[in-house]
């Protein structure tokens, strides 16, 4: 059954008059002697309520440090702390980014890019993962089928795979410069004869889902990199994004109690000048509950340990993604009890019988009652409902194991506004892709500096330097397709 606090959490959405907030500053007495450089942070953190970020690998987390005085902000403390000629401290409002500075002679990086489309219609193909052959560094492409990778120049002769479900994978071998690359992908055939064999084997499909469990999911932690975008449209106007590189600590699958946590590396956002509305759109706690929307680690829809499940299942046939033939199991509720209710298709290996792909929805009958569950609050004369919430999780092959590849959502509301005479379908897109993997080691994100499931993402990030994305791996935005191509 869905974890209600972590779904019911991410889909509250918040209805707010806009309201400015003036942020004052006072000299402090801080004094530590011989304390962890991070447990530092988490004490500034707590006293000057400001939020840091910084990769896991850039400072000496554990290293022991010495500071006592008075100052007057945040930025005195760290430029003390820190070696000015290693760090850079950035800051915007409530924000500190912490990042090394450039080297004089920095690794080249090779670009990818160009427009993915389905061979017969020509069409663009959305969500088509790219990446390199064993490993997790890749993207995925945007609504209009384009994608940009960044690589390292020096990494071997590795091959591109272009993957999505219902089509075959093409292979390419990696160029040693920027490469324009727009490749068609071919629709997967599905022969009639695996379908009639496997039909009707739903309840034996996910029976074997767990005996191969421990064998298909890490059961050790590791720190996954990622991107992390919110995008707000107004009917089809683009009125708030808000975007940042995250890292992502995960526990083992064998640690069901052993919750993801999320720091940000560094964000941006925006919203273009020409929206005046003062009707603000907000989602709670994004990175940090998508995150936490890992079916194959949490067993949503699922049944398990001997619970009596709220779904029936049928087998919905074959489908076919990185080369692999997969079994569909569509489910949905037995009942409407009131409480909020999905259905779905759940898509698994038919070899090892790896949970790989997940796609569901609010129900019809959930839609209606969603407001009086999901929606925090309305000003005034607003009245807003929720008209749909969809969601897909995917998984990527990497050594004889499944690692969380993306996890993306759209949400849907009818707002209207009699004092403002509003009358509009607002949209969040929101999208987290994974683009690399580490051993947790000792990088366990701290409490004190995870993103927390009460912050809303657009104000908790701010742009920072003109050359943002230069080293990362993004999703191109719909929007603005030719961001980061310059």
């Amino acid at each position: 059954m869905v974890d209600r606090f972590w779904l019911q959490r991410f889909l509250i959405i918040l209805f707010l008059v806009v309201s400015s907030v003036l942020y004052g500053q006072e000299k402090k007495h801080i004094c530590y002697d011989g304390i962890e450089l991070s447990w530092l942070l988490d004490s500034l953190s707590t006293q000057y309520e400001v939020f840091f970020s910084y990769q896991a690998s850039t400072i000496p987390a554990d290293s022991l440090v010495s500071i006592c005085g008075d100052y007057y902000g945040v930025h005195e403390v760290l430029t003390q702390l820190l070696d000015s000629t290693r760090f850079e401290i950035l800051q915007s409002n409530d924000q500190f980014v912490i990042k090394t500075k450039k080297e004089t002679s920095p690794a080249p990086l090779v670009k990818f890019m160009g427009v993915v489309v389905d061979a017969e219609t020509r069409q663009p193909l959305s969500s088509v993962h790219v990446g390199v052959v064993g490993s997790m560094l890749g993207t995925v492409t945007n609504n209009q089928g384009e994608y940009l990778l960044r690589l390292a120049g020096k990494l071997p002769s590795y091959e591109l795979r272009f993957s999505t479900i219902g089509y075959e994978p093409k292979f390419f071998q990696m160029a040693s410069a920027d490469t324009t690359l727009d490749v068609a992908l071919l629709a997967a055939n599905v022969r009639l004869p695996e379908v009639k064999v496997m039909y009707a084997q739903a309840d034996d499909v996910i029976r074997k889902f767990f005996a191969a469990f421990r064998n298909n999911y890490r059961q050790d932690a590791v720190v996954l990199s990622g991107f992390f975008r919110e995008s707000i449209f107004q009917d089809q106007s683009l009125i708030q994004i808000s975007e940042a590189t995250i890292n992502l600590y995960k526990g083992g699958y064998g640690e069901r109690e052993s919750y993801e946590r999320v720091r940000f590396v560094k964000g941006r956002k925006s919203r273009p000048p020409q929206v005046m509305s003062d009707m603000v759109f907000k989602l709670e706690g994004g990175p940090y509950h998508f995150s936490r929307i890992d079916v194959a680690k949490y067993w949503d829809f699922l049944p398990h340990e001997g619970q009596v499940t709220p779904f029936s299942y049928v087998f919905n046939g074959v489908d076919y993604e990185y080369g692999k033939m997969l079994f569909c199991i569509g489910f949905k509720p037995l009942g409407d009890d009131g409480d909020l209710k999905y259905e779905g298709e759940l898509f698994f290996d038919s070899e090892s019988y790896a949970l790989v792909r997940v796609h569901f929805e609010l129900t019809r009958k959930s839609l209606v009652k969603s407001r009086r569950l999901l929606i925090r609050k309305e000003s005034r004369g607003v009245d807003a409902r929720l008209m749909g919430a969809r969601y897909v999780v995917s998984y990527r092959p990497l050594d004889g194991e499944w690692v969380l590849g993306s996890v993306t959502g759209l949400l849907q509301v009818k707002v209207k506004s009699r004092s403002n005479k509003v009358d509009a379908l607002f949209t969040a897109s929101s999208e987290l892709v994974v683009n690399d993997i580490a051993p947790a080691e000792r990088s366990r994100i701290r409490f004190n500096e995870g993103f927390k499931p009460n912050y809303q993402m657009y104000e908790k990030i701010e742009a920072f330097d003109p050359d943002f994305w230069e080293t990362s791996n993004i999703v191109l935005p719909d929007f603005l397709s030719n961001e980061g191509k310059e």
